[in-house]
């Protein structure tokens, strides 16, 4: 992300692309972060729900894993 924000403020780069790609680039890489995070929810709602006895079958139906 940091990445990004250098390469928006060189002239070179603006001359390659412009600010709807780089702003798509960082909508990307948000949503990338934003995916992992629920991924890392709803494994820790998996192992919580295991822990406390909950069929494999219902663990999965519920956290979608």
């Amino acid at each position: 992300m940091e990445k990004l924000k250098e390469l928006e403020l060189e002239d070179e780069f603006g001359t390659y692309y412009d600010g709807e790609i780089v702003h798509e680039k960082k909508m990307n890489s948000a949503r990338s972060d934003v995916e992992k995070k629920v991924l890392i929810m709803k494994k820790s709602i998996a192992k919580t729900m295991l822990r406390v006895g909950e069929s494999i079958n219902k663990v999965m139906e519920y956290t979608g894993l």
